[in-house]
């Protein structure tokens, strides 16, 4: 299955839980409750609406907030040996903010960073290492 096809079958997925909801034979039953929470669980899951182009587009944003912070380590004279430490712990220490002050490039349903290695294969893909 493409993952175009995955994302359109959720996309159904998620309309026809939205109608269920909406139907007033069904608004104070439980089954409102269910449909409800599968559809946010739909939406908030990587693997389910927001994978595919938007997933693309959120990595994208991550990778370029990780590589600002990066190049600034290193426009403040941080040694290339120290980069990728530093810039973990600095992904580290924004990922364990409060979701209200967290910055915009990372997604609320974050709760881990990514591992050293991750990070150190992001800033070698694109040059800073």
């Amino acid at each position: 299955m493409s993952p175009y096809e995955r994302i359109e079958a959720l996309d159904n997925y998620v309309a026809h839980i939205e109608v269920i909801t909406s139907l007033l034979s069904v608004y104070d039953n439980d089954i409102t409750e269910l449909a409800s929470a599968a559809m946010k669980n739909a939406t908030k899951r990587k693997g389910g609406i927001l994978s595919g182009m938007d997933r693309k587009e959120e990595i994208s944003v991550r990778d370029a907030a990780i590589l600002h912070q990066a190049r600034h380590l290193l426009d403040k004279g941080l040694h290339r040996r120290n980069l990728t430490t530093k810039v973990h712990r600095w992904l580290e220490n924004q990922v364990s903010l409060p979701s209200q002050q967290r910055p915009d490039w990372l997604p609320p349903e974050v709760d881990k960073a990514l591992t050293r290695r991750q990070v150190d294969a992001i800033l070698n893909r694109h040059g800073v290492v």
